[in-house]
């Protein structure tokens, strides 16, 4: 049960950022949405960390992983955020879910074994993205934004 209490808190706290970016990013721009949540992430975090961090600090091997993490996380926002400003918020919102799926075979490719319920839950997952991402928009004025928005997503 608190599975599902987790689940439905994670999809509930999803829609409501998705909704809240896509949001921001028509009004102000996809730029100043994401220093926004950059800023807000920062002033939120930092004192966390600064309260649990301890006498725990990066190793050197493990400082280039930071930076390749947050440096994604920067670009992928963004992205998101340039899609979400062009294109049907359910298409960008189901590419942007979909990370996990796009973890998952990231790390089959790299030696991982997955079992069969989780390679069907994958396999729904992605096959779900595709349909969401080939849907026709009869209402869009502008042919290409649907594909703007999928090749952002």
């Amino acid at each position: 049960m608190t599975a599902v209490v987790g689940g439905l808190l994670a999809a509930a706290c999803f829609t409501t950022t998705i909704l809240s970016s896509t949001r921001a990013s028509r009004m102000i721009g996809a730029q100043p949405t994401l220093a926004g949540v950059m800023l807000f992430g920062l002033v939120l975090a930092l004192p966390i960390a600064a309260l649990t961090i301890g006498d725990t600090r990066p190793t050197p091997v493990q400082l280039p992983y930071l930076l390749i993490a947050g440096v994604g996380n920067v670009l992928g926002l963004g992205s998101q955020y340039i899609a979400v400003r062009t294109g049907k918020v359910g298409v960008v919102a189901a590419l942007a879910a979909a990370e996990g799926a796009i973890a998952a075979v990231l790390s089959v490719m790299a030696g991982e074994r997955l079992g069969p319920v989780e390679g069907v839950g994958v396999a729904v997952v992605g096959l779900g993205v595709i349909l969401a991402a080939l849907g026709r928009d009869p209402d869009s004025g502008d042919p290409g934004a649907a594909t703007r928005a999928v090749l952002f997503g």
